[in-house]
């Protein structure tokens, strides 16, 4: 089964939709109006089917007026259907319409001349004539030109072929995961929500469940049609119509897109490249075609070609999205925006700076080393196709990935992230030379905290096979760093160390300490992390050996005279209150001891007593 979407393009009373039905035996025109004036006024919509080939047709309005109409799902469009009347040939709406064909980078372009019955031999060959200088230097120089009259169905055989012949050619697009954008959408009695459009990325089936980009909200599709015909599948590429049940007060509109969940990009700022028809100014307000909506924004301009694209609102947007943009006043197609990051990252100097790169990437490999960069902590596979509108799993065959935990780095990236780490952490040192270790938890949250947690654990385990930190429990010590103290310092730390073997027992107040040598500070740090002494609160400071001491002579004396109360631990030590109560609540909170009423008791998960280091 093969299937694409072609669409008409020309000026108005050209006769497109005469040469629609001559094609396809389908009148598009719906709206009385249309019938009464004969001018399309909306999007028409027909097809041809040969076996289990399907080719959808989208007929646009020709008018200056409609264009806005015109734009409505072009952006999905496999082929353009060129027409041009025989006796009018080339016109401003003709010229337009190609504009906005070549903008939205439509593959591949027919034409057709119309109206041949009212054109002698000589206009038909100016209007050849006209047509080819009309594409001659464009993407579409040497498309067939195909001579009909929609009356007498003269030349219509050949052209529907030639239609099929293109069907043959055509490449499906890359496969993703199923979206749709909402062309038209209303309610029926007793069905529900009604939305059309063309299908792309995947396939979809009855019961599968589609996301409201952006919004969020679920709907179930409870049926499905191709041209009035019920389906329980629907291939890419096609025209369906979908039946949804999802919350009654969400409403859908016209340009609405419906998703599978959680695999595509939403942002109201992206990085384009800019495609110029006309002069566009930065920060003029204008209108942007995004598949079928419409959406206000400005561009902040990079480059010529590079500029930052600042919507309104959210919509959904991924990698080589295009969009036709045009002024509000007067209405004028101006050009057109390509998507080359739909998530860029924040600052005004970092954008421009990866703008010229982003325009200058043409391989995937320098693409993919972009999108790492913004992910310094390693990507998902989800963000690596959120970014790139591409199944990992074809990402993977070209590009030599490497995986850190659950996170993907490329060899470059990987190592730019490791010298940030490995930078981080020596600055650390050489500003706190008297520091042993710094705890994970602390480094993280100090350098990394924008980093996912287990992104900063699996990086420590890299730089820690590496050689370059080592851990000791929760803590983080650099390898290479041997904290030494000045000849200053080093006296410090003994009369500090002689000062408590003095006291035994007795601790020392930290202010008092302080008010003698601000530096202490420095000193009960270093003895701290090296284990000499111990902090019981964040007042009083013992000897590790005394506090050793004083924890297992607590323990005898609970397992001699069983519970005791606070004054008999003071006759035991000769300690008064302010210093007896803190150290009871030391080992309170390592388990050593329980509290019960005024009394203490040996703690259940005390094994013996002595380790005062849990």
């Amino acid at each position: 089964m093969r299937s694409m979407v072609i669409a008409t393009a020309g000026h108005v009373d050209h006769g497109k939709t005469s040469l629609i039905a001559a094609l396809t035996g389908i009148s598009t025109d719906r709206l009385e109006e249309e019938k009464q004036r004969g001018l399309t006024i909306v999007n028409g919509y027909a097809y041809l089917r040969r076996e289990d080939d399907w080719i959808h047709v989208l007929d646009v309005p020709g008018h200056e007026r409609f264009i806005k109409n015109m734009l409505c799902g072009l952006d999905s469009v496999d082929l353009a259907l060129l027409v041009v009347a025989a006796d009018e040939s080339v016109m401003p709406q003709t010229r337009e319409h190609l504009d906005i064909v070549k903008l939205l980078g439509v593959p591949r372009l027919l034409v057709a001349m119309t109206k041949i019955d009212r054109a002698d031999e000589t206009m038909r060959e100016l209007v050849h004539e006209e047509i080819f200088e009309l594409l001659e230097e464009s993407p579409y120089e040497g498309a067939p030109v195909f001579e009909v009259d929609s009356v007498s169905l003269r030349g219509i055989g050949p052209l529907r072929e030639a239609l099929f012949d293109e069907l043959l050619l055509h490449a499906s697009r890359p496969v993703f995961y199923p979206r749709l954008a909402a062309d038209r959408h209303f309610k029926q009695r007793g069905a529900g929500d009604i939305v059309t459009g063309t299908l792309e990325g995947a396939p979809l089936k009855k019961g599968d469940t589609l996301t409201l980009y952006p919004g969020g909200e679920l709907f179930r599709i409870r049926g499905m049609q191709v041209h009035s015909q019920e389906r329980e599948e629907v291939l890419p590429d096609n025209r369906v119509a979908l039946q949804l049940s999802g919350k009654e007060n969400v409403l859908l509109e016209r340009g609405d897109v419906l998703a599978q969940k959680d695999v595509y990009a939403t942002s109201d700022q992206m990085q384009v490249r800019v495609r110029r028809l006309l002069d566009i100014e930065g920060d003029q307000r204008m209108s942007f075609y995004f598949g079928s909506k419409e959406l206000k924004g400005k561009l902040r301009f990079f480059s010529e070609e590079g500029a930052l694209l600042q919507l309104e609102e959210s919509t959904l947007c991924f990698y080589g999205q295009r969009a036709v943009v045009r002024s509000e006043s007067p209405a004028l197609t101006l050009g057109s925006v390509e998507v080359i990051d739909p998530l860029p990252p924040r600052g005004r100097r970092t954008q421009k700076e990866r703008s010229s790169r982003l325009l200058q990437a043409t391989e995937l490999s320098e693409q993919l080393e972009l999108i790492l960069e913004k992910y310094p902590w390693g990507a998902t596979e989800t963000e690596l196709e959120r970014e790139r509108t591409q199944k990992f799993s074809q990402l993977n065959q070209s590009f030599p990935f490497q995986r850190v935990g659950g996170r993907l780095f490329s060899e470059q990236s990987l190592r730019r992230s490791l010298e940030i780490m490995r930078s981080r952490i020596e600055t650390f040192f050489e500003k706190n030379p008297l520091r042993h270790h710094i705890e994970r938890e602390e480094f993280r949250t100090r350098f990394f905290s924008s980093w996912p947690r287990d992104a900063v654990e699996a990086l420590l385990r890299v730089l820690q096979e590496e050689g370059v930190v080592r851990t000791e429990g929760s803590r983080l010590l650099l390898t290479s760093h041997v904290p030494t103290l000045s000849a200053e310092e080093e006296a410090m730390k003994v009369a500090l160390l002689e000062r408590l073997e003095e006291t035994k027992v007795q601790p020392l107040e930290k202010t008092e300490l302080l008010k003698e040598n601000p530096r202490f500070s420095d000193i009960f740090r270093f003895l701290t992390e090296s284990g000499e002494i111990v902090f019981i609160n964040d007042e009083l400071i013992l000897k590790k050996s005394w506090l050793n001491y004083v924890v297992n002579d607590i323990i005898d004396a609970i397992k001699q005279g069983g519970p005791l109360e606070i004054a008999d631990f003071r006759k035991r030590l000769q300690l008064s209150r302010k210093f007896l109560v803190p150290l009871l609540e030391y080992t309170d909170a390592r388990q050593i001891t329980q509290r019960m009423d005024n009394r203490r008791i040996l703690s259940k998960e005390s094994a013996n007593g002595s380790d005062i280091n849990r």
